[in-house]
């Protein structure tokens, strides 16, 4: 049971690293400051890497430790 959970956590946390560098590089190449403003709104730049970071930390601490501070 303990390797599933490693290996979950770290898939996502490999999944929410992947998408901030491709949100970063794609902010990167925009053109100008209007579009850059625009570019990190989207789900893979932003809301990807947030929830991945908060089921993988749920998952590598438990979620046993997560329902008992809520």
């Amino acid at each position: 049971m303990e390797l599933v959970q490693d290996i979950v956590s770290w898939a996502l946390f490999s999944s929410g690293s992947l998408m901030l560098i491709i949100g970063g590089l794609g902010l990167i190449r925009l053109p100008d400051f209007y579009t850059r403003l625009h570019g990190p709104q989207g789900i893979v730049a932003r809301t990807w890497p947030t929830g991945s970071t908060v089921l993988w930390v749920a998952f590598l601490l438990g979620f046993t430790l997560i329902l008992y501070y809520l």
